[in-house]
């Protein structure tokens, strides 16, 4: 049995991540400033742009609620007015569209409230780069 939280983290997570890695390396990012943008390693990158992952994750990428948040994000990136938090923000917002009333997300509640804004910030701010 996988929890809410396993299916986001092993599916809508890798399906989000992947879709705007592809996305930003289309604008003609590099791999490394992807990286730096997502909060992961080159390696992870060059993973999801090879197309290194589960028919699961392709399905996921492929949805239109997915596929409309990564453009929108794309483009705030490739404008440099997307910080870490708010990009939390955006994948959390996502994540309960996409979910619709199925589930009820404490994180999302925390993630999305201004008043927590800062600690978001700082807490990603310090986070290392994530292998995948």
């Amino acid at each position: 049995m996988l929890t809410p939280c396993e299916v986001v983290f092993k599916g809508f997570l890798p399906a989000i991540k992947s879709s705007i890695a592809r996305e930003l390396a289309g604008r003609g990012f590099t791999q490394v400033e992807i990286a730096s943008q997502l909060g992961l390693t080159q390696a992870a990158v060059s993973k999801y742009l090879s197309g290194a992952y589960s028919d699961q994750i392709r399905q996921l990428a492929g949805n239109a609620v997915i596929r409309d948040s990564v453009r929108k994000m794309a483009e705030e990136i490739e404008k440099e007015k997307m910080t870490r938090a708010r990009m939390a923000k955006e994948v959390c917002a996502t994540c309960e569209k996409f979910l619709g009333d199925k589930w009820d997300c404490r994180v999302s509640k925390f993630a999305t409230d201004k008043a927590y804004e800062p600690i978001l910030e700082a807490m990603l701010e310090k986070s290392e780069p994530a292998e995948e």
